[in-house]
């Protein structure tokens, strides 16, 4: 098992029927005019769409009647090599949707630490993190926004930026559309245009990774104010996953955040379960509760009563407890739509090469049940939950099917993974939460061969 050095992928999207589209509008149709399938003696497709459609660039057309159009450009303009592009990773801490300071904070940091480069930089490219949510309506309908202000900075302080990418779908969050049009307006100006690069497919790359080409190839339509586009991107991967070998045999997998998407339905049910205490101290927990994602349920509620709470709570009023929790979140976390694709597919498509087992702090039989209505059982050995601890659980699995250590791996998405993986001197990587990255770090099993 290994990740390649260096190679090329997409940062674009393929156009489809599911493609989202900014308000929900302005669907991409796909029809057959003759199906061979149907005794015609050729397929042929006829396409309907708008030009503001999966990754596409605005063009200062889109908002200047004299704006540039594809013409204006020539071929050198749509290729960057290493030095010209410059990309930037942001964690969004705020929950405003128009994305303004923590940009052009990041950006200071580059200026300040290495001020030539600036004038090297033809391509910025952010990553939100939001193309993680592509395919939910809150890509569309809660998407970030980007403030006219960050336009004016990169002119003055990056002053040969000429493209503007990102994950988004629009540089315009729908919630502000007001501001999102002066925005554009302030980006696309003609006299100094910054073109859009909107709806980029980011999920894949991180500050890890080098880019050593960046190719945009936008579809050339005549005195056009928008362009689906085609990207092409070489990079060279520094992650840490090399320590994997073709000894590599068993994998333990964690189970919420890397396979199964609930972080945010027991965010929710632990807000119910508390909700007649005060509602600082539920915020106190909660962000307890996200440092802690592999510690089991039945820890984290005497965590809240005897640290946050300072009060005893004894053994059978935390099994009471936990029961509750479960009957609260059990609608909501039986949806088979809170897979995480990116893993399940890697699963599915790997299991009878490795051994697979699950290791979580979910509580056991709720986990079982879930799997079981999953449809995802067939793929693993066992699967283990709380209240036994994960290194426990972790050893145990060792014990009873004899394994040998430098054989495993545990995949998980929380420092408490890291610990019990440490504590057994089995291999770890972690995935879908940027604090592990200075560890062995996966950032889309799609890369792993």
């Amino acid at each position: 098992m290994r990740i390649e050095n260096e190679k090329y992928i997409y940062l674009s999207y393929i156009l489809d029927t599911d493609t989202p589209t900014y308000g929900n509008r302005n669907r991409f149709e796909q029809v057959k005019k003759s199906d061979i399938s149907k005794g015609d003696i050729a397929n042929d497709t006829a396409i309907s769409t708008a030009v503001h459609i999966g990754t596409h660039i605005d063009m200062p057309y889109h908002f200047y009647n004299d704006g540039q159009t594809i013409e204006d450009f020539d071929v050198d303009f749509w290729i960057f090599e290493k030095k010209e592009i410059l990309f930037i990773e942001l964690k969004i801490k705020n929950k405003e949707l128009t994305i303004k300071d923590e940009l052009i904070n990041e950006l200071e940091k580059i200026k300040n630490n290495s001020p030539l480069s600036t004038f090297n930089y033809q391509l910025l490219i952010v990553k939100t993190g939001i193309c993680h949510k592509r395919g939910k309506k809150e890509f569309w309908e809660q998407n970030y926004g980007f403030h006219p202000d960050i336009a004016k900075y990169l002119r003055d302080n990056f002053p040969n930026i000429k493209i503007f990418g990102f994950d988004s779908i629009s540089v315009s969050s729908w919630q502000n559309r007001t501001l999102g049009r002066i925005a554009h307006k302030t980006f696309l100006d003609p006299q100094k245009p910054i073109l859009l690069l909107e709806d980029m497919n980011l999920c894949n790359v991180n500050k890890n990774i080098n880019f050593d080409e960046i190719i945009v190839s936008p579809l050339r339509i005549s005195k056009c104010d928008g362009l689906p586009c085609t990207i092409l991107c070489k990079i060279r991967n520094n992650s840490q996953f090399s320590i994997l070998n073709s000894q590599l045999k068993v994998i333990l997998w964690d189970f919420d955040g890397v396979i199964f998407d609930s972080m945010s339905i027991k965010d929710g049910g632990f807000r119910k379960l508390f909700q007649s205490y005060d509602e600082n101290l539920v915020e106190q927990f909660i962000e307890f509760h996200y440092q802690n994602g592999g510690m089991p349920r039945f820890d984290k509620i005497r965590y809240f009563y005897e640290k946050i709470l300072e009060k005893h709570i004894n053994q059978t009023e935390i099994d009471k407890m936990a029961k509750k929790y479960s009957e609260i979140i059990e609608n909501e976390l039986f949806q088979k739509s809170n897979l995480i694709d990116d893993s399940i597919n890697f699963i599915k498509n790997n299991y009878k090469k490795y051994s697979f087992h699950i290791v979580s702090g979910a509580e056991h039989q709720e986990l079982n049940k879930l799997c079981d209505f999953l449809s995802i059982k067939k793929y693993f050995k066992t699967i283990e939950g709380s209240p036994t601890k994960k290194d426990i659980l972790i050893k145990n699995i060792i014990d009873s099917f004899g394994y040998n250590k430098k054989d495993i791996l545990l995949i998980g998405d929380s420092i408490n993974d890291y610990k019990a993986a440490k504590k057994n001197n089995i291999h770890f990587c972690g995935y879908n939460n940027q604090e592990l990255k200075k560890y062995c770090y996966i950032d889309n099993f799609k890369d792993i061969i």
